[in-house]
């Protein structure tokens, strides 16, 4: 499954992207996220779907979700074939050995 969103994947407080994230984890963003009044609102929002449905994917049995950026050329690549990816995924497991 793959979503994307403005920024590259989820943002941590450092302003860094989040590699990779179990579905306990993204549950506790959706809350942190829900909470939040920042004035990106458009990125709260669309992170918050696609973490809920990236959730569900991955309880249901798909191995992983990529949240990237629309605004990075070549993003889909290097999120799909690069070792360190570039956006966040939701996994079960970790998959450093994945990645």
């Amino acid at each position: 499954l793959i979503g994307f969103c403005s920024e590259q994947g989820v943002i941590d407080d450092n302003g860094n992207a989040v590699a990779e994230l179990l579905p306990i984890e993204a549950e506790h963003v959706i809350k942190t996220l829900s909470e939040n009044t920042s004035p990106d609102l458009d990125y709260n929002t669309g992170t918050l779907r696609f973490l809920k449905g990236s959730i569900a994917a991955c309880r249901a049995g798909v191995p992983r979700s990529h949240l990237i950026s629309y605004k990075v050329d070549g993003a889909l690549i290097q999120e799909l074939f690069s070792f360190d990816g570039i956006g966040t995924q939701v996994v079960m497991a970790s998959a450093e050995q994945v990645r």
